[in-house]
């Protein structure tokens, strides 16, 4: 009887994660107003379990002083993981830059005003390989910044795109929220503890 249980208790977790990823997040420049351009005050987004998808628009001037970068941030709740990061459209297919740095602030990555880089969390060209690529792993080998190796956890952090052409650049970002290893336990465990108590 003990193996029916589990499965009983895991498919309620399953379900668990099932209804939040159909609540993620999508925000669309074109409806939900124009990302920030401030790096002291992203745009502060609500990530939640499965895609949180990001469209938007960035341009700036060859010589890096003019034009649009998108700043965002967001919290990774205790419990949950961003997995992965994946570019799921770009037009045209023109490398960028992209950083990440933890904490609710960031910094202008080069040209006037440009902050202290070293700062960032990872950062990596921004290029379209394929809509599967896993992009998060090159953002942890980081052309400037200090690294980090896997999913990042729980915490509050905050993400620059930008374009280093003069041309006006859409793209869409998919950043995949998932429950930490051992998360699913904790949700188990109870509901296991509940159908012992019930059948006792």
């Amino acid at each position: 009887m003990e193996m029916p249980r589990l499965r009983v208790v895991y498919a309620c977790a399953g379900a668990v994660f099932t209804m939040s990823a159909a609540s993620a997040l999508t925000f669309d420049e074109s409806v939900s107003g124009d990302l920030s351009d401030d790096p002291n005050a992203p745009t502060a987004l609500s990530f939640d379990l499965g895609s949180n998808t990001i469209t938007g628009e960035v341009n700036l001037s060859n010589d890096l002083t003019l034009g649009d970068r998108d700043f965002l941030t967001f919290t990774i709740a205790p419990g949950q993981e961003l997995e992965g990061l994946f570019l799921r459209a770009q037009s045209p297919t023109n490398r960028g830059f992209h950083a990440i740095s933890s904490g609710a602030t960031s910094v202008i990555p080069s040209g006037t005003g440009a902050g202290d880089v070293s700062t960032y969390l990872g950062s990596a060209h921004l290029d379209f390989i394929s809509p599967n690529t896993d992009l998060l792993p090159d953002l942890g080998t980081p052309l400037v910044g200090s690294g980090f190796t896997g999913p990042l956890g729980p915490g509050t952090y905050s993400y620059v795109v930008q374009q280093t052409s003069n041309i006006t650049q859409a793209y869409t970002l998919d950043f995949v929220v998932t429950p930490e290893p051992g998360s699913l336990t904790l949700i188990a465990v109870p509901g296991l503890l509940l159908l012992r108590r019930r059948s006792g």
